[in-house]
C-alpha cells in the first residue's frame, strides 16, 4: 500500500474537481455547462424569519442532445435529461430582529428527475441556457429545501 502526502491546498483542489465530476462518471459525451444559479423563494421565511436574500455558487450542469434526420434534411435537434450536482451550498441572510442579521450556510439535496424546461429564444446554440432557476420552499422544521429546479432550452 502506498502512502501519499498532500498539502491542504492540494487536497482543496482534489475535492473540489471529485464534487464537480461526481455526477458525470462514465458519461464523457454528454455537453456540460457551467450555470448561474437564481433562487425564487418569494413569500418564504428560514427558522420563522424574514428572508433578506439568498445566494448560491455556480453549478455544472450535464445533458444529452438529440437529433433526428430524415433524407431530405434534419427534422429536429433537441437537448434533453438535464442532470446536475445532487445538492448545492446556499448562503441564507435572514433577520434576527429588526436590526441583526444573520448569515447562515445551507445545503439543501437537488432533485433533477422532475426539472421543469422552458423553451427560450434568448441562447445563440442548440442547448441549455447557462441560467437556471431554484424554486425553494419551507419544509416542516422552518428550514428550506428545493421545491423544483427550472432549466431554459433551445431546440430546432
Amino acid at each position: 500500500m502506498a502512502k501519499f502526502i498532500f498539502t491542504e491546498t492540494q487536497l482543496d483542489t482534489i475535492k473540489k474537481s471529485i464534487k464537480e465530476n461526481r455526477f458525470i462518471t462514465g458519461k464523457d459525451d454528454r455537453y456540460r455547462i457551467e450555470c448561474e444559479v437564481e433562487i425564487d423563494n418569494y413569500g418564504l421565511t428560514f427558522k420563522g424569519k424574514e428572508i433578506d436574500d439568498i445566494t448560491a455558487s455556480k453549478i455544472t450542469m450535464v445533458y444529452d442532445i438529440d437529433m433526428e434526420a430524415r433524407s431530405y434534411g434534419i427534422k429536429y435537434i433537441m437537448p434533453y435529461n438535464p442532470q446536475g450536482e445532487s445538492e448545492i451550498e446556499l448562503e441564507v441572510i435572514y433577520y434576527e430582529d429588526e436590526d441583526t442579521q444573520i448569515e447562515e450556510t445551507i445545503t439543501i439535496p437537488l432533485n433533477w428527475d422532475d426539472a421543469q424546461t422552458e423553451d427560450t429564444d434568448s441562447i445563440g446554440y442548440i442547448g441549455f441556457d447557462s441560467l437556471i432557476t431554484i424554486r425553494l420552499k419551507n419544509d416542516e422544521q422552518g428550514g428550506l429545501t428545493s421545491d423544483f429546479i427550472t432549466v431554459y432550452k433551445k431546440s430546432i
